[in-house]
């Protein structure tokens, strides 16, 4: 789906959230727990698996259950993390806090990493692979302020 299409599909918040439902239960609704389709809703919008008894929301056992960014924007922000946007280029696009965008970033690339390793399958050709530098220290040297950075790999 282009970047049009989708900004019109979760142009709100609660459009937005319908379509990641729909996503999420397109194979039918079932616990994430013992993956049984014996369930009742609840009138706090989650669910009551009558095999387990657990309570799940349509987000429980995802990538995105401890989201905090709103919906719409969060659609929006895979979007463009797919279409290889920066975290810093995507915090502006969307006015979200840039730290916000690079953990979401982060959470993306482990989910492809572990879907990736349940496949077993290896990447081959010519691979990229981003780094994030992180401060481990600074200092002064020479009345000169030095930084000690040293980079970790996402992913």
């Amino acid at each position: 789906m282009d970047i049009l299409k989708l900004s019109k599909t979760v142009s709100n918040e609660q459009n937005a959230f319908k379509f990641l439902k729909n996503l999420r239960w397109s194979d039918g609704l079932k616990c994430s727990r013992c993956n049984s389709k014996s369930i009742v809703k609840l009138k706090d919008k989650r669910y009551l698996c009558l095999n387990c008894k657990a309570r799940f929301s349509d987000l429980s056992g995802t990538y995105l259950s401890s989201n905090k960014i709103p919906f719409d924007k969060l659609i929006l922000a895979v979007k463009l993390f797919v279409l290889g946007l920066s975290a810093l280029e995507t915090s502006g696009e969307l006015n979200l806090n840039y730290k916000t965008v690079l953990s979401l970033f982060d959470t993306m690339r482990l989910a492809i990493f572990h879907f990736n390793s349940d496949d077993k399958s290896q990447l081959s050709g010519e691979i990229e692979v981003d780094m994030r530098p992180i401060l481990v220290a600074k200092g002064m040297v020479n009345k000169a302020e030095v930084h000690l950075i040293k980079y970790q790999f996402l992913g």
